[in-house]
């Protein structure tokens, strides 16, 4: 419940305010072809990309192979967590 409330509310005010904060880097794995992600704080949006494409926007499992880029993205869209790359198992 505290969590989902930091991820619905408060970051939105933080981003609101202009407060500078860290977005917590997203979970990731490739597995069975499909790229899995998760955040710890609900609400906040997911992006990935393979090598020398644009940033799509996670909503379900995607067929994945290679190299994936992924991050969180802040509610308003205005800020980015580091970038990590995961590869297949």
């Amino acid at each position: 419940m505290l969590a989902n409330g930091i991820g619905q509310k408060a970051l939105y005010k933080l981003d609101i305010a202009n407060i500078d904060y860290r977005l917590p880097v997203p979970g990731a794995v490739i597995k069975e072809g499909k790229l899995h992600m998760n955040v710890i704080f609900p609400g906040l949006q997911l992006q990935y990309r393979q090598p020398s494409s644009t940033w799509q926007h996670y909503v379900k499992p995607v067929t994945a192979s290679g190299t994936i880029e992924v991050r969180s993205v802040s509610p308003l869209g205005q800020r980015f967590s580091r970038t990590i790359k995961v590869e297949m198992e």
